[in-house]
């Protein structure tokens, strides 16, 4: 049992969709990164949460987590060549700790996961793209 502080009012509560936003380009930044183990215990990847700052979705979040260590080498490679995009977008030549790709705002290539196994449809980030060079990207959509 958890005894509140305060009296919780729903209508005094706004509703936040969870639905995913549209497929495209979008200013975004990472807001949070944690190194965490996979469900087998035999791989590590990153859990990046991005945060889109374009004014019609502001704030909203997308998880991308990369396997950068895994009995699977195409999932090590796509992470690889993500983190890649990431860095080459926010002009670093390397990076040891992930706080060094936090708040640095530059242009993803948004796409919609369809549902399966369970859970809902979801957005993936396709592409890392510098904020300048976005902005002559054709829509691969």
């Amino acid at each position: 049992m958890a005894l509140l502080k305060d009296t919780f009012i729903t209508e005094e509560t706004e509703s936040i969709s969870f639905d995913p936003i549209p497929a495209g380009n979008y200013e975004a930044q990472i807001v949070n990164s944690d190194l965490k183990v996979t469900k087998d215990g035999t791989g590590e990847y990153i859990a990046l949460t991005w945060e889109v700052l374009d004014p019609e979705y502001a704030g909203r979040r997308i998880f991308d987590n990369l396997n950068i260590i895994n009995k699977n080498e195409k999932a090590v490679a796509i992470a690889k060549s993500k983190l890649k995009q990431i860095c080459e977008a926010m002009e670093l030549a390397e990076f040891v700790d992930t706080q060094e790709l936090h708040g640095q705002p530059v242009r993803i290539v948004v796409g919609i996961k369809p549902a399966s196994g369970g859970y809902d449809a979801q957005n993936n980030i396709k592409k890392v793209l510098s904020f300048d060079s976005a902005v002559n990207e054709p829509d691969p959509f």
